[in-house]
């Protein structure tokens, strides 16, 4: 907990602690006998304090030429400040402390597509890091990697899979095992370069075909197929190294838009609702070849109606940002991995949605036990937590059409199974339907029990909202925002925190409140919505020149 400075302590830093001179010197010879932190800086501390601020570096020499003889800093001079590629730096880091777009750690590969290297008795060789595909692949007790020989001297099967050499009997029974051959991984910039792979795992394959039709290989139910390897330049199958890289272009991707947003060109507020997005080879490569794969105990990513169409042969070393256009109900960077990863769950999207564009903080409320349930599912009317929930559960629900724990879209999905049973009937299993699906009994009538997709749970007479802010999506939280003059508000109190390095003084009583320089600031932010024009705004102000 900071502590708060004594007041004498501020007499001893302006008495004791600066000279008469130096007071003099920061303050005006006329100010000498009065405290330096309550005066205006210097034209050349004002312009340090505006380029750190703004571009995040000192200013150079040349800087400090423009303000020589001036007693502020010039229009132009700030100008070019907002103009330069330090200020696109310095609003990143704005929104990254107001997001928190880090998806780092976030799990996006599974041992049934992660390929590693194991070393052999001479050399290294990569494989899939899966029990179960060892099992397909070579039976037995589902222990075995192939030998090491070139798959050249063992040769292929008729349909075009490895021959694969009766090696005995491990106790669970017989097995086999192949040889490696080499390929050129798609990961790797040099075509030339290659890697020494188990031939099972290094299998061409794109399609198998079983009782129930034909699928591609490269989704969740064909990790027991023996005919589905890694596919063609091993694109079905990543190093878990690579998740590093997917986790930053997912962070970039988010500050891409930050940047079109915050150079005055667009409205502000637009950043929340746009379907505009950027996106390059590897986030396609991962989501057409990769993401298809992800168990349900992984983050859900998968493509789905509504999002911007993948290209038909995306790279993963392709990091060239292109513009592509979505469908509602994306909503700008709100549902963007970087912010749907980083805040898995619904009610985890909307807190801090309400924190950074709302101003608005959950505080611990008083607890009473009237008129309220002391335990039950239903958190609106349980008694320790229906102060929050019946806020926060409505707020929660315009993120429903986003998977929690992925930032796939629910599009193609459908909303409600009259039972479990139902869902089984549908073509799916059971780490499907208990992913997405959960038993929803009416409010009114417990009697009457459905499988909904989650978001929906209480989506009934009794919590209304509920299904119309799901219906509304992402773009309707943002609605409820804007449409409070919440957003503009909050929007002004974060920037003047990060530029002056303190809160404003919204006390109404205390003299020196600043309540009055919110509305107006506001009230002008609302009417341009131009992000730099704000920041500008701000920076000009008295209290922006006084000692911090």
């Amino acid at each position: 907990m900071t502590r708060l400075r004594p007041l004498w302590a501020w007499f001893a830093v302006c008495s004791i602690a600066l000279s008469p001179a130096a007071v003099a010197d920061a303050a005006g010879p006329e100010d000498a006998d009065q405290c330096y932190l309550h005066q205006e800086v210097t034209v050349e501390r004002l312009l340090r304090r505006l380029s750190m601020d703004l571009r995040g570096y000192v200013p150079h020499y040349e800087d400090y030429a423009l303000v020589e003889g001036k007693s502020t800093v010039p229009d132009e001079v700030i100008d070019a400040f907002l103009d330069s590629d330090g200020f696109q730096t310095s609003m990143r880091r704005y929104h990254e402390l107001l997001l928190w777009p880090n998806p780092y750690g976030i799990p996006v590969i599974g041992n049934n597509f992660a390929i590693r290297a194991t070393n052999l008795a001479n050399t290294t060789v990569w494989h899939i890091n899966s029990q179960a595909k060892w099992l397909a692949f070579r039976g037995g007790n589902g222990s075995h990697l192939c030998q090491d020989i070139p798959q050249s001297q063992l040769g292929y099967e008729m349909d075009g899979s490895p021959v694969c050499m009766p090696m005995g009997d491990d106790g669970t029974g017989p097995y086999c095992q192949e040889g490696w051959v080499e390929v050129a991984p798609y990961w790797e910039s040099d075509p030339l370069t290659t890697i020494k792979v188990c031939a099972f795992d290094a299998q061409q394959t794109t399609v198998y075909t079983d009782s129930d039709g034909t699928h591609d290989c490269n989704n969740r139910y064909s990790s027991t197929e023996p005919s589905c390897g890694c596919g063609p330049d091993l694109r079905f199958c990543m190093q878990y190294s690579q998740s590093e890289q997917l986790w930053a272009s997912w962070r970039e991707q988010l500050l891409q838009l930050v940047d079109d947003y915050t150079d005055g060109s667009l409205p502000y507020t637009e950043m929340l609702t746009t379907k505009r997005a950027y996106t390059n080879g590897r986030l396609q490569f991962f989501k057409k070849y990769l993401a298809p794969q992800g168990g349900y105990f992984l983050s859900y990513n998968q493509q789905h109606t509504g999002d911007a169409p993948l290209s038909v042969d995306p790279e993963w070393l392709d990091t060239t940002w292109v513009e592509v256009t979505r469908e509602s109900p994306h909503a700008g960077i709100l549902t963007l991995p970087a912010y749907t990863l980083r805040f898995q769950t619904n009610r985890g999207r909307a807190n801090r949605f309400r924190i950074a564009f709302a101003g608005q903080y959950f505080q611990p409320p008083n607890v009473e036990t009237i008129d309220c349930e002391l335990e039950g599912d239903d958190l609106t009317e349980r008694c320790t937590c229906r102060k929050c929930h019946q806020v926060l559960e409505p707020l929660a629900a315009y993120f429903g059409p986003v998977a929690e724990a992925g930032s796939a879209l629910l599009t193609d999905f459908v909303t409600e199974y009259p039972t479990l049973a139902d869902c089984y009937g549908s073509g799916y299993d059971y780490a499907y339907c208990t992913r997405f699906y959960i038993e929803s009994r009416d409010s009114f009538d417990p009697d009457i029990v459905r499988w909904r997709l989650a978001p929906l749970q209480w989506a009934d007479d009794a919590h209304p909202t509920i299904a119309e802010n799901f219906d509304a999506g992402p773009a309707g939280i943002v609605d409820w925002a804007v449409g409070s003059g919440l957003l503009h508000r909050a929007t002004v109190t974060n920037l003047f925190k990060f530029l002056l390095k303190r809160d404003m003084n919204l006390e109404p009583s205390d003299p020196l409140s600043e309540v009055d320089l919110l509305d107006e600031l506001a009230a002008e932010f609302e009417g341009h919505d131009n992000f730099k024009l704000l920041v500008k705004r701000i920076v000009q102000l008295p209290q922006y020149r006084r000692m911090p």
